[in-house]
């Protein structure tokens, strides 16, 4: 892929990626700092995959009185 046509937020998960295996020269704090982002994506990517049709937690009762009754 062509670095002119990625995106930022690809260009920049990609910095993070190599950053944090060695690959490009980073300091302590740059490294811990991607770590984070990729982090906080990984918990993102969770979120939203937890929030999708068909997801243990969408599964409303039919009955909307029936969460009172029990």
């Amino acid at each position: 892929m062509d670095v002119r046509l990625a995106s930022y937020s690809t260009r920049a998960k990609r910095y993070a990626e190599q950053a944090v295996a060695g690959d490009i020269p980073a300091c302590r704090w740059v490294k811990l700092a991607c770590e984070r982002q990729l982090n906080d994506l990984a918990k993102l990517r969770s979120k939203v995959a937890s929030t999708l049709p068909g997801s243990k937690f969408l599964n409303f009762p039919k009955d909307p009185n029936a969460a009172i009754r029990a």
